[in-house]
């Protein structure tokens, strides 16, 4: 969302971003939690908050959460949760439902926490390679991507490492040349 608003003497327009999760908590009664995490807003003066956020969107995204440290911090908050259950239900009930769902919950979290920071970073890459124009290719048969200008159908590279872009989707650059010319497999 991007907004604009009076900063003291000086108009400043601000974006906000954040990821919205959704939990089902089995050990709960199969209540459902819904967070807002990784909320960051980039902010500038009217009319430079376009050419700031590639700076602004880098330094957002550089800091890495500790993966100790976020594990025991949603070990408290499942702790806690287990301890409203626990003025409800009978102590024996709840010790029953620890032990059989402790090991349950931390594969939980750890693959929440995995799939949170993969689209956390699919999102920066998918952010950065828009704002410069770009889309990436894997080279088949190699272990490495390229990037060339978005925009086309197809992508192609020949042995002598040069590249042909089409803007037709059927294409076919060796039939067209009379040359040896690989397809590229575009990364989603």
């Amino acid at each position: 969302v991007r907004i604009a608003y009076q900063l003291g003497d000086q108009a400043v327009e601000e974006d906000i971003y954040c990821v919205l999760s959704h939990h089902e908590i089995p050990a709960a009664g199969n209540q459902i939690s819904q967070e807002v995490h990784r909320v960051i807003a980039l902010r500038a003066a009217q009319g430079q908050l376009d050419a700031a956020t590639p700076l602004l969107q880098f330094v957002a995204n550089s800091p890495r959460p500790n993966l100790q440290w976020f594990n025991r911090y949603q070990q408290v908050s499942d702790f806690l949760v287990q301890m409203q259950l626990k003025q409800i239900e009978h102590a024996g009930k709840i010790s029953d439902i620890i032990s059989r769902t402790h090991n349950e919950i931390s594969d939980m979290i750890m693959q929440s926490y995995r799939t949170r920071q993969a689209a956390e970073d699919r999102m920066a890459r998918s952010f950065t390679l828009a704002f410069r124009g770009v889309d990436e290719y894997r080279v088949p048969g190699q272990d490495r991507t390229i990037e060339l200008p978005t925009g086309y159908a197809a992508a192609f590279v020949n042995g002598r490492g040069e590249y042909l872009l089409a803007e037709k989707p059927g294409f076919n650059a060796s039939a067209e040349t009379g040359e040896d010319w690989t397809r590229l497999e575009r990364n989603p």
